[in-house]
């Protein structure tokens, strides 16, 4: 006879899901840590050179363009070269709401 599954049967899944958390104490430390840091002059220069280097990779491809790459590889090269603007993008969303969350805590 078949047999229901019994309810503790995810116990070492939950046990594996509530190990990933992190726990808020941490998190909070890290969103003050990178609030504190988009206050410096160096988060100023560091943006900075995020957006150069957002320029110089979106450059990329009018580069192949001008040297009669093949169309499949202007293809490929514009999917990395979004895919990495994305990554600095979230680099520096990630500055800007960690100084929010620590300004709505402090208000």
């Amino acid at each position: 006879m078949a047999q229901a599954i019994k309810p503790d049967a995810f116990v070492d899944f939950r046990s594996i899901v509530n190990k990933t958390e992190i726990p808020k104490d941490e998190l909070e430390a890290s969103e003050v840590a990178l609030a504190h840091l988009e206050n410096t002059d160096g988060w100023l220069e560091l943006k900075k050179y995020i957006d150069t280097l957002k320029k110089n990779i979106n450059n990329l491809n009018k580069v192949l363009m001008e040297k009669g790459a093949a169309f499949e590889e202007i293809g490929r090269n514009a999917v990395v070269s979004q895919l990495a603007v994305d990554l600095l993008d979230q680099i520096v969303t990630r500055v800007d709401d960690a100084r929010e969350a620590v300004d709505r805590r402090s208000n």
